[in-house]
């Protein structure tokens, strides 16, 4: 709601309503500004019938804080007739409404959101400490009592208003050391923090004092009488505050009962109270529409943990309308997700409501929006219902009592995290690794968050022992897979993987491996068998013996020359096949095994391998050259023995030049060996595709030097077709 400045009696009928309570209960009301609402700004209740202004409350209009009692029905018509009235000052203004059982001697005061029950009698200070922690005054509304620390003026004020003895004990005392006075009780949450001090502390020991100057600790008040604390005596170590019907203190000896008219019990502190509704109200006082004026929350105080929902209300001047999701960052930490209030609800209205789920790992003493900038827009818009125009989305400072943490005291404690859980899919993952870079699938889940990352550790004993890890994904998704990169030995490694969750907390170690997997990186290796050297159509058995077991080996992987394999056989790691050697062409013949043509049981394919074999040729030599236009190839045979030739295709004639062999030389007076016999033919016609036999002559042999008579005959060379040539 906005109100502009200087405004009177502006109504906010139907803005609170109390419902649930029996029509007689009798029940205690305040209705309050907080103190840091713009000065000038009041509220007035014109509606008070069947209502009782509470002790120290003096008037139903133009004040800041009242508090009342009334049934359900009378307190709901006064909270209907209440008008606001703004003075010049603009600001966020907070009304506040609680409402609880009434109890006879019990106040509540808004500003501490504590109550106080006022207890009066002539006690010592160790009677009156004694009744806050056991008996009927000891808890109220489940939370426990303590003797009262007065924390402000308006704390101080309040009481001095609402007590109507003098003397009272409060919970401030220098018995530990003289000059420094503390809040020493127990339940309550200032329980042992320095208030007051002396300027200059006599180590911790002094005798009466006729004035004591001192000073309040930061964060701390005081509102010592004029010449207080003085020890008077040496024996005055606690408190008593409305000192002689005025509103100051004096310190006291704790045993001086008969100076004392009472005791003031307090109960409140992070909890929340049982039987206690409270809710607020943001008014902006201004004359700028759209903008944020407040932050808040309808959860009660107290501390929560991972996976609670907590609704925070943003609070416009004006209505607005929202498109999308925008977010409001909150300051709670431990979860890489961050704490993210998300847009759930008010579009229309003035208040809009995002809801906070505690994430694991989440922490934050005091829950509010990170900075003013915090509320965004996420891709959506809040604009004004009139209008139409851009919501101004700057929030109030995070010290502000109007930002979250200034109106409420919610304690974000998600506690102990709980560990993720990860494993390798094992069916996804093959037996057999060819690289030492392995892609491992995974799986990882967390029961209160997301995965921040999944680490793959190895290990070459099945016990896991001496693990290491080889890869780490950041990927939150799951499934998914982490490459882990192994040791260059080829061996068997267990592997395993670990999670670690958004929230910092890490799987521990299996005691067994999830899956395994063979490194191997050797590709195939074969070793050729059978017989190096083979005569023109001649026939070997040539054998492929691998290093290990391959598949996917055909006779379609081997070529040969200078013949041809038939006959292919094998399986696992042996193979076979034929070679012939051709009958016409000699040389040098290569079996080839192609490469990538097997695959062990790794995917490892094998590189190109060879076999040489030799292949006996007719002619010992083949020239050519080219004569007029026309190329000529040369053939000699001179190699004694028998050989062929084969017509090659389109030749049907050749020129031939037959020698014969000479004659062996003789002995003493014989002469020496003589040439053979030679036949020359040119254009000797032939039949193209036929073989030949072709027969070198051999000289004849020599007479040995100690005999007499005539070298041998040399044999006679031949180019033969069918023994005619």
């Amino acid at each position: 709601t906005r109100i502009a400045p200087s405004t009177t009696n502006a109504a906010i009928s139907d803005a609170f309503d109390i419902a649930g309570y029996a029509t007689n209960t009798v029940l205690l009301a305040n209705v309050a500004f907080t103190s840091s609402s713009p000065s000038g700004t009041t509220f007035s209740i014109s509606t008070t019938s069947g209502l009782t202004l509470g002790y120290g409350y003096s008037s139903w209009t133009g004040v800041r804080d009242i508090s009342f009692t009334g049934t359900q029905s009378a307190i709901n018509a006064a909270l209907d007739s209440l008008t606001v009235s703004t003075g010049s000052t603009s600001g966020t203004a907070i009304l506040s409404v609680s409402v609880t059982t009434s109890d006879s001697g019990v106040y509540y005061f808004s500003q501490t959101g504590n109550f106080y029950r006022a207890v009066t009698g002539a006690v010592s200070y160790a009677t009156a400490e004694a009744a806050t922690t056991s008996g009927a005054n000891s808890m109220y509304k489940g939370r426990p009592g303590y003797m009262v620390t007065v924390m402000s003026e308006a704390e101080q004020n309040f009481i001095n208003s609402n007590v109507n003895v003098s003397n009272i004990w409060i919970g401030l005392n220098d018995t530990a050391c003289e000059g420094q006075f503390r809040w020493a009780t127990s339940a309550s949450p200032q329980s042992g923090q320095l208030a007051w001090q002396m300027n200059s502390l006599p180590g911790c020991t002094y005798a009466q004092q006729t004035s004591t100057a001192g000073t309040p600790q930061p964060g701390m008040y005081a509102n010592w009488c004029n010449g207080e604390p003085n020890n008077w005596g040496g024996v005055e170590d606690h408190t008593v505050t409305k000192w002689g019907g005025g509103n100051c203190w004096n310190d006291l000896q704790d045993t001086n009962s008969g100076s004392v008219g009472g005791y003031v019990i307090e109960y409140g502190d992070a909890q929340a109270f049982t039987d206690f509704l409270s809710s607020n109200m943001t008014i902006a006082v201004s004359n700028t529409p759209g903008t944020v004026a407040s932050v808040t929350s309808d959860k009660l105080n107290g501390t929560y943990a991972r996976g609670e929902q907590i609704d925070v209300k943003v609070n416009f001047t004006d209505p607005v309308q929202v498109t999308g999701s925008p977010t409001l960052t909150l300051n709670a930490t431990g979860n890489d997700n961050g704490a993210i209030a998300t847009y759930l609800s008010g579009s229309g209205t003035s208040t809009l409501v995002f809801r906070y789920t505690v994430l694991e790992g989440q922490t934050a003493p005091d829950l509010n929006y990170s900075a003013t900038n915090s509320l965004a827009l996420n891709g959506g818009t809040i604009t004004l219902v009139s209008g139409g125009a851009n919501a101004t989305l700057t929030l109030p400072a995070t010290s502000a009592a109007e930002s979250l943490g200034g109106s409420k005291n919610l304690v974000i404690s998600a506690g102990t995290t709980s560990a993720p859980s990860s494993s390798i899919t094992a069916a996804s993952l093959a037996p057999y690794a060819t690289s030492t870079s392995v892609s491992i699938p995974y799986t990882a889940s967390d029961a209160w968050t997301t995965i921040r990352s999944v680490t793959a550790w190895y290990s070459t004993a099945a016990n896991l022992s001496g693990a290491q890890s080889c890869g780490t994904t950041s990927s939150s998704v799951s499934p998914n897979t982490v490459t882990c990169t192994l040791p260059s030995t080829n061996t068997t490694y267990y592997l395993y993987t670990t999670a670690t969750d958004a929230a910092g907390a890490t799987e521990s170690a299996p005691v067994s491996a999830d899956d395994s997997v063979i490194l191997d990186t050797v590709v195939p290796s074969v070793t050729f068998g059978g017989s190096t050297s083979l005569a023109l159509g001649a026939s070997t058995s040539v054998t492929f013996t691998f290093g290990e077991t391959v598949t996917g080996f055909t006779a379609s992987d081997l070529t040969s020359t200078f013949g041809t394999l038939t006959g292919f056989t094998g399986s696992g790691s042996s193979y076979s096949a034929t070679f012939t050697a051709s009958g016409t062409l000699g040389g040098t013949a290569v079996i080839t095994l192609a490469a990538s043509s097997v695959t062990d049981a790794a995917g490892n394919t094998n590189a190109v391998a060879t076999r040489n074999i030799t292949v006996a040729t007719a002619p010992n030599s083949r020239t050519s050259f080219n004569s007029g236009g026309t190329n000529y190839i040369v053939e000699r045979y001179t190699t004694t023995g028998a050989s062929t030739w084969a017509a090659p295709r389109g030749v049907t004639a050749v020129d031939l030049l037959v020698i014969g062999g000479g004659g062996g030389a003789g002995s003493r007076g014989a002469g020496g060996g003589g040439a053979g016999g030679f036949v020359e033919a040119n254009s000797y016609a032939v039949t193209a595709g036929s073989t030949y036999n072709v027969t070198v002559g051999a000289g004849g042999a020599g007479v040995a030097a100690s005999t007499t008579g005539n070298g041998a005959a040399g044999s006679a060379s031949s180019f033969l077709l069918n023994g005619v040539g």
